[in-house]
């Protein structure tokens, strides 16, 4: 009977920490689930706009939440470089220029990316990155 009493003492002591707890998010407007220690990552990032003209990027820092078109903006806001980009609806993010290279219809010139070597199969816009990744933005043929 004394352990057993014991148990239900602690089961109340656990709900009642529990409660507590959720209040406290609960005020904070999180739920606990939703706190995590945000990780910071390092990327580089390639812009090369062939002909030999490339622009390198190191040690990127972003937080572990963010996509290659969000590496992309911060790199050209940060570096002062042209940037535009068109979104559309179910389709995503497509870069439409990059320090005034413009994609070119006439040539079949796009910007492209490829993450760790491999060319990317998703918009830039879903694409999440990872600690150490290297992204290249290439201004070539297209790949279709």
């Amino acid at each position: 009977m004394k352990i057993s009493l014991k148990i239900f003492i602690s089961i109340i002591a656990v709900l009642i920490i529990g409660f507590f707890v959720g209040q406290y998010f609960a005020k904070i407007g999180v739920s606990p689930r939703e706190i995590e220690v945000e990780q910071e990552i390092k990327i580089s990032l390639l812009l090369d706009f062939s002909e030999g003209n490339i622009k390198n990027f190191e040690n990127i820092r972003l937080s572990g939440e963010e996509t290659v078109f969000d590496l992309l903006k911060k790199v050209t806001e940060e570096n002062n470089l042209e940037f535009s980009f068109k979104e559309y609806p179910d389709l995503g993010v497509f870069v439409e220029s990059i320090d005034n290279m413009g994609s070119d219809p006439k040539s079949n010139k796009w910007w492209q990316y490829w993450v760790n070597n491999e060319y990317a199969q998703l918009e830039a816009g879903s694409f999440f990155l990872e600690d150490g990744d290297t992204v290249e933005w290439k201004y070539i043929e297209s790949q279709f």
